[in-house]
């Protein structure tokens, strides 16, 4: 993994092509056999502008997972909102997960999967135990509001579902995510479930959530990156969820056209957002994977999770998932 450590980051991210142009082919190897990172047509590219309060990162690697430092970041111009032109990304303001989308132009077993960041480094992995891959994605990022503390809880040796217990001094402030890695201890291997849900937490200042990262019987590390945000300052829990089919013959509306995955998609309300938990789940055993996440947009969230398949067959991938995620809208 190339790191490179900096004392300040500002203003990185979002709109259009000039994402494009920064991380490109430098951070491929010359092991590497996927595609070039070429995003004018590959669907990989096609991601929600952010709106609002939210921040959208573009990241690439040539060997599935890397750390950024301001060298790497500065080449990137743009801002995610014209609305909030200071609140892109800065090292110095604590971040809520707002949504993230990773693919390796290619279907392959998964050793280590997620998305770090801190006052120093912005840090994501989707790849197989070689490591040699290209990945790339997106990362949606939504500034909390003040008062907000951000921690971590690490826990090794799990196996199937995992019981992550949390802390926070009192119940005046609620759990988002902020963060998370998965890692396979030994080798790599397909993926059938991933999931990162709260438990019944009303009045614990332990608070509990549940992971998974399944396939066959393996044992796997989890860290979980975590804000704790003033109850005050954001609405109820939602969730949105859908079961999706292969081959479903469901009508699309016109908006629905316009989206690579418009069959899996599912509305959820407008305004600025946080996710607190989610799950993807092959119906049909554990595949290699391709895309991965959740995508957000104004008005709904479009799902990603598959193995390889054609530009020409993504809208309909060929496996039946289910998928959920759990947020709520952040008040400033």
């Amino acid at each position: 993994m190339i790191y490179i450590s900096f004392s300040r980051l500002f203003a990185v991210c979002a709109i259009a092509a000039m994402l494009f142009m920064g991380l490109h082919a430098s951070n491929i190897t010359p092991a590497a056999h996927a595609q070039p990172a070429n995003c004018d047509d590959h669907p990989a590219c096609r991601a929600s502008m952010p709106t609002g309060n939210v921040c959208r990162l573009y990241l690439n690697a040539g060997n599935g997972s890397q750390s950024f430092g301001e060298q790497s970041l500065d080449r990137i111009e743009g801002r995610a909102s014209r609305s909030w032109p200071q609140r892109c990304y800065r090292g110095s303001r604590v971040f809520g997960l707002a949504g993230f989308r990773f693919n390796t132009r290619g279907g392959h077993k998964v050793k280590n999967f997620g998305f770090l960041h801190g006052r120093d480094s912005v840090e994501f992995w989707l790849e197989d135990k070689n490591s040699d891959d290209f990945s790339d994605g997106f990362v949606w990022l939504t500034g909390m509001p003040e008062g907000t503390e951000e921690r971590f809880v690490i826990r090794r040796n799990c196996r199937g579902e995992c019981i992550l217990r949390l802390e926070r001094e009192d119940t005046t402030r609620e759990i988002f995510l902020s963060g998370f890695k998965f890692s396979r201890k030994d080798g790599d291997g397909h993926v059938k479930r991933i999931a990162i849900l709260p438990l019944q937490n009303e009045g614990s200042v332990y608070p509990r959530y549940m992971v998974a990262f399944q396939d066959d019987d393996f044992e796997y590390e989890v860290r979980l990156q975590y804000v704790l945000v003033p109850r005050n300052t954001f609405g109820p829990l939602l969730e949105v969820a859908k079961t999706y089919r292969a081959n479903n013959d469901g009508r699309m509306t016109r908006g629905e056209r316009e989206r690579v995955h418009s069959d899996l998609i599912a509305v959820r309300q407008q305004g600025n957002i946080a996710l607190r938990g989610f799950e993807f789940k092959f119906s049909n055993g554990g595949h290699f994977i391709e895309d991965i996440g959740v995508e957000p947009d104004q008005t709904a969230f479009q799902a990603w999770f598959q193995d390889n398949q054609s530009d020409d067959d993504r809208r309909e991938p060929d496996d039946p998932l289910e998928w959920r995620v759990l947020y709520s809208r952040i008040h400033y």
